[in-house]
């Protein structure tokens, strides 16, 4: 047993092959079908292929987790109230019945599509009752950014698809349609003070993208003041590669098109299992925020298995911030 063991660590065989070689001297090689296994991922262990039996993945400092093509989360949308007049305005709310922009992901979809809405309501001069200052603390989305190119996205819709004339309303403060990308230290890095000048009336569409490069990690927060009763938004950070793909949309009896890069904000941990020439990952849904080094992500709290292949398996999680503990339970 103990050349058996001493022979599995110098040929690099799976990190349970000395529990494995064990128990088929303690037991006549008859092993138990069950095996655990705890340790800092990658995890290599020896399976007979069907699924992990139950897993477990815990966080650490900095936050575990990989998001998509889309940097800025816009998935939480603030429903702050910025009037106390009849027909109440929102600073943004989500729009239920705005087009899928590129089409294919049902409708509604607002999980998918995120446009949002800031109408002033029946207020005077349809005048936002917004006195934000602009400033970090003050944005309604917010992005964590490495060192790089970036580009910011904004795209918008005329919920009457170009049949009328789109107007944009100010702030009490006489601001608008205003944005600005601003830094936790409170560095302006992209600053538009006529967002939508260059909106072509009375279009349906509307998709601009503006440069800008962060020197080091940056957090930012994006500040909007763009109201109207007819125009919904949405916005992105993605990589300055990142090139937008023509569409073309029916929606009622009007078809518009224009271009879209379009991915909604995504936290995940994808979790790779190889195993020789075969390879399988499934996405962990994090629910828009990332692992903690006291949080965990579980089969019973995500509903997700993990694939398993016949021999010997590696199991990783991809993440720039790596998991300081994977446990799993599987069958041999």
């Amino acid at each position: 047993m103990l050349y058996d063991m001493f022979k599995a660590g110098k040929l690099g065989k799976a990190d349970d092959l000395y529990t494995l070689q064990a128990g088929k001297h303690l037991s006549g090689n008859k092993t138990p079908r069950e095996r655990e296994l705890t340790g800092v991922p990658p995890l290599r262990l020896r399976s007979a292929g069907s699924p992990l039996i139950d897993w477990r993945i815990r966080g650490a400092a900095g936050g575990v987790g990989s998001h998509g093509l889309n940097y800025l989360n816009q998935s939480e949308i603030p429903t702050g109230r910025i009037s106390n007049c009849y027909n109440e305005g929102y600073i943004t709310y989500p729009y239920v019945f705005g087009p899928s922009i590129p089409g294919g992901q049902g409708k509604p979809a607002v999980d998918y599509n995120q446009w949002t809405m800031a109408d002033p309501g029946y207020t005077e001069n349809y005048a936002a009752t917004d006195a934000r200052p602009a400033a970090y603390a003050n944005c309604q989305w917010f992005a964590s950014l490495p060192a790089g190119r970036y580009k910011l996205i904004i795209e918008g819709f005329n919920k009457e698809l170009g049949e009328y004339y789109v107007t944009f309303y100010n702030s009490v403060l006489n601001e608008g349609p205003l944005l600005k990308l601003i830094a936790e230290n409170g560095t302006v890095i992209v600053d538009l003070p006529d967002a939508m000048a260059d909106f072509v009336q009375p279009g349906a569409y509307y998709h601009k993208e503006v440069i800008f490069t962060v020197n080091s990690n940056t957090n930012v927060g994006l500040f909007t003041k763009i109201y109207s009763s007819l125009m919904s938004m949405r916005y992105m950070i993605v990589d300055a590669s990142v090139e937008a793909q023509p569409f073309t949309n029916w929606d009622y009896y009007i078809q518009f098109s224009g271009v879209t890069c379009w991915e909604p904000y995504k936290l995940s941990l994808p979790v790779t299992v190889r195993s020789g020439s075969n390879s399988a990952v499934v996405y962990i849904d994090l629910n828009g925020s990332p692992l903690g080094e006291n949080d965990t992500a579980s089969l019973t709290d995500s509903g997700i298995n993990i694939p398993t292949f016949s021999g010997i398996n590696t199991i990783d999680a991809d993440s720039p911030v790596r998991p300081s503990e994977m446990y799993i339970k599987y069958t041999v």
